[in-house]
């Protein structure tokens, strides 16, 4: 089975984006700051408080935190994920690829970067990630990124054979 595909950094923000939901790191990480600031909140509410004491304080106060504890989360995976956008070479994964899936290893191959050739066997690839658009291979340290939309549909069946195995 074989199909082609672009890729630019608008897919690469979408496996980030896909791999920081489901890392625990980023969880940790998230739920410490979310601590700080709570702690940080309701330490400045109180100050506030101890001046102005009336009820409008109290209400002002309470929409900000919920306002904090709704939109920290997305807020903190964009800043993460601009980050990391930061710091890799756009031409790492951008391009136009071809890939070709067999039953034993699949071959992917970057035609604007001729480096990008990996021919993976099923057995080496860890994780198979997915979400509504793509499908995320994790082998050596590394990721290869699938759309779904470009995928044959018997290319898809056999993904999602392999994607029960793995998990």
């Amino acid at each position: 089975m074989k199909f082609e595909y672009d890729l630019d950094m608008g897919d690469y923000r979408n496996y980030l984006e896909h791999y920081y939901q489901y890392s625990i790191d980023f969880r940790k990480t998230y739920r410490t700051r979310m601590g700080l600031g709570l702690v940080f909140l309701l330490v400045l509410y109180w100050f506030l408080y101890q001046r102005v004491p009336e009820t409008i304080v109290i209400i002002i106060e309470l929409v900000f935190l919920v306002i904090y504890i709704l939109s920290l989360k997305k807020l903190f995976l964009y800043f993460t994920v601009e980050k990391d956008l930061k710091k890799v070479p756009s031409q790492q994964f951008t391009g136009h690829y071809v890939a070709e899936i067999f039953e034993e290893k699949i071959k992917i191959q970057n035609y604007e970067h001729v480096h990008n050739k990996y021919e993976i066997e099923w057995e080496k690839i860890s994780n198979i990630g997915e979400n509504d658009w793509y499908y995320f291979l994790y082998h050596d340290k590394s990721v290869s990124i699938l759309p779904k939309t470009r995928m044959p549909e018997d290319a898809q069946h056999f993904i999602e054979r392999q994607l029960r195995t793995k998990s």
